[in-house]
């Protein structure tokens, strides 16, 4: 993977460094390398679990490759340290495709 030549030093320097994290995936996703997006966005959301970048990229690629059960609690712990960000309610699908009717129809209320 082409990788600018900035990030590698900036985590070397500060690992847990959000933003850095974030360009190493979206350019992982550019190459199609969903795997390796995966593990940089895991390594952000553990210094920033409420990220909504984070968690949208995240889950996102958990929901296309078919892993509800590992997107919905990305889901739920940025709900729990952010219950009020509007952009959390686009993954709501993620508990309607878990039969969660409840937890979608309740997702959607918390947020009006």
């Amino acid at each position: 993977m082409t990788r600018p030549r900035h990030l590698p030093p900036i985590l070397e320097l500060n690992p847990r460094y959000v933003g850095a994290r974030l360009g190493l995936a979206r350019l992982a996703l550019g190459q199609k390398r969903d795997e390796e997006a995966i593990s940089q966005l895991q390594a952000a959301l553990k210094e920033r679990p409420d990220e909504p970048t984070v968690v949208l990229l995240l889950t996102s690629l958990y929901e296309r490759a078919g892993q509800y059960d590992q997107a919905v609690p990305v889901l739920e712990g940025a709900l729990k340290t952010s219950p009020r960000q509007p952009s959390f309610a686009i993954p709501r699908d993620l508990y309607l495709k878990k039969g969660r009717y409840d937890d979608a129809v309740a997702l959607m209320s918390d947020l009006l």
